[in-house]
């Protein structure tokens, strides 16, 4: 919903919210490997605290934002609370939890953030129809409180946690080789394959639904909700680990329908099949977050573990970054859903790319 926001408070262009949507991606990029790099296992309760700080701060900041240059400069702190908290809690569910355990506790923790995100739309649904769309960051900064809150007894849950590497940062050289190790390199380009699809998905298609459909805010909410919903409902298998085929074709099944839902988004002249088109989106972001999380945790040590999952999910920030910036300069020339259209191509390249790997079964049993 910032793209509505920036687009009609703002006055923002089609071209602006590209670049803003995109400004939230490159802080988080930025953010997770600096994270990543400089996080040792010690303080990672520390720097999930400063991520729902930051997050309360550009939540009410959005609220009373005076201009547009200044909500832009609020999008940076969403981008490090974001990117500062979901990096280093996604590293600490496979530091606490038995081997044995670990994607069954991987399953639990990406349910609860897609419960979250399906709780937000509906929430944000209910409060645009009674405020308006400024509201839903002050209720969202309220949300973020409660995650701060949690944060407390993290630190004696880490105390009991003793991985002999506490209090390492891992070099620079030895994160480069992170990089090309296998296991963290094909989920990363997988995950930022499909985040190109989500950042246009959210940069445009709420200004499209409303511009062409005459919905108001409070049903691109729904929108939302129904695209949260099937993501948790996606989720709910993914309990145990599996061979090497299932992962593959489970991947597969995501691209499919991301491309699939896109061209549904984009050439959707019917309210219903831009509906549906949405909400199969949902697949994508259920499967390749939970999958390419348990393939980087069987892929690092505990003590590469913050930054093995600062490298993954800077993939997703990169496709977020590049995107928008891409679907900026093409909208004016081919309008939203041409542009929406030509995205979708983006994840039948990487396909390719998940069918010739060579991800082996053993980096699912951890």
């Amino acid at each position: 919903m910032i793209s509505i926001y920036m687009h009609e408070y703002f006055n923002a262009s089609l071209t602006d919210v590209g670049a803003i949507i995109s400004l939230i991606y490159f802080s988080s990029f930025v953010s997770r490997l600096l994270v990543g790099f400089a996080t040792p296992e010690k303080h990672t309760a520390l720097v999930i605290a400063l991520g729902h700080i930051a997050l309360i701060i550009s939540g009410i900041g959005f609220m009373i934002a005076p201009n547009l240059p200044i909500a832009a400069l609020l999008c940076i702190a969403l981008g490090f609370g974001s990117a500062a908290a979901w990096t280093t809690q996604m590293a600490v569910v496979t530091m606490v939890a038995p081997p044995s355990k670990a994607a069954a506790e991987m399953r639990n923790y990406t349910l609860a953030i897609g419960t979250g995100l399906t709780i937000g739309p509906g929430l944000g649904a209910v409060v645009v129809s009674v405020l308006d769309v400024r509201w839903v960051f002050m209720v969202a900064s309220v949300l973020a409180v409660g995650g701060l809150l949690t944060d407390l007894p993290l630190r004696k849950i880490l105390a009991h946690t003793e991985s002999g590497s506490r209090g390492d940062r891992v070099p620079l050289s030895q994160g480069v080789r992170l990089l090309l190790r296998q296991g963290v390199l094909i989920p990363s380009v997988s995950f930022g394959s499909l985040a190109t699809v989500y950042s246009v998905l959210a940069a445009y298609a709420p200004i499209y639904a409303k511009r062409s459909f005459s919905l108001g805010e409070s049903e691109v909410f729904l929108l939302f909700l129904g695209f949260s919903l099937v993501t948790v409902l996606s989720r709910l298998p993914l309990s145990k680990n599996f061979s090497d085929r299932w992962v593959k074709t489970l991947l597969v099944l995501s691209f499919a329908t991301a491309s699939l839902g896109l061209l549904m988004v984009g050439f959707g002249t019917d309210l219903l099949i831009f509906g549906l088109g949405f909400v199969l989106l949902g697949v994508q972001q259920g499967v390749v977050l939970h999958l390419g999380a348990i393939i980087v945790s069987a892929s690092t040590t505990v003590s590469e573990r913050v930054l093995g999952n600062a490298i993954y999910q800077a993939g997703q920030d990169v496709g977020g970054l590049v995107a928008p910036l891409v679907a900026s300069l093409m909208v004016p020339m081919l309008d939203i859903p041409n542009t929406l259209s030509v995205f979708s191509l983006v994840p039948f390249a990487v396909l390719i790319l998940t069918l010739i790997s060579k991800i082996s079964a053993k980096q699912m049993q951890i």
